[in-house]
């Protein structure tokens, strides 16, 4: 079992918005919304927008690279599936939002 580390914590603990997640993922916004409708993403929605974290983003990825059968899970997404995502600043897969 790995140990967390201050940042590991902080980056899983970090809200993402609606919008930044479809940016990344390069779906469009109502595609994560439905996604938050369906229970298949948790999130926390504060008056009319929703914010999620990091960590649950990639728990609903996973999930989906799980049940997708159009294609087979290469050697490090069932690494992924199985252990959940590494944590390292370097090669972390969704960027930082910016701080205002």
């Amino acid at each position: 079992m790995s140990k967390s580390t201050p940042e590991q914590t902080e980056n899983d603990l970090r809200f993402m918005t609606l919008e930044e997640i479809a940016k990344i993922l390069r779906v469009p916004p109502d595609y994560v919304k439905k996604a938050y409708y369906r229970n298949e993403l948790q999130g926390l929605k504060i008056g009319t927008q929703l914010r999620f974290t990091r960590k649950e983003v990639d728990r609903w990825i996973i999930a989906g690279l799980k049940k997708s059968p159009s294609r087979k899970l290469s050697p490090s997404d069932k690494r992924l599936a199985k252990k959940g995502p590494r944590r390292s600043p370097a090669s972390s897969p969704l960027p930082s939002p910016a701080v205002s």
